[in-house]
């Protein structure tokens, strides 16, 4: 993950999905570093609530992940069409999460088939 960022020149995508390796990995410090610098960017030009969303999944922080996800969806953010992406498995069952799938009327569903 972090030679595909550095390849592409630290686009916010790549670092976002390098902030979710790093969380899945076990690397928590470096996944909040990651967080932070989104954070911090986000003062000067657009971070997605959605890629931040992602990160917090990593963490295992379902609460800070569903409260950024209801920013994308305020927002109407692109991202949200990857809503069904696997990475959101561990809110499957979440009732704020099925809020927010069937806002963006999709059905929600436990089978994981």
């Amino acid at each position: 993950a972090e030679i595909a960022c550095s390849l592409s020149h630290n686009r916010l995508p790549f670092a976002a999905h390098t902030g979710y390796a790093y969380g899945r990995a076990g690397l928590h410090t470096k996944a909040l570093g990651v967080l932070a610098k989104l954070h911090e960017l986000s003062h000067s030009r657009y971070v997605s609530p959605y890629e931040i969303a992602v990160i917090y999944l990593s963490l295992n922080d379902r609460d800070a992940a569903v409260e950024w996800l209801e920013c994308a969806l305020e927002e109407r953010a692109a991202k949200l069409t990857e809503i069904l992406d696997p990475v959101f498995d561990l809110l499957r069952g979440c009732e704020l999460f099925s809020r927010i799938l069937s806002e963006l009327r999709i059905a929600a569903t436990t089978d994981q088939t």
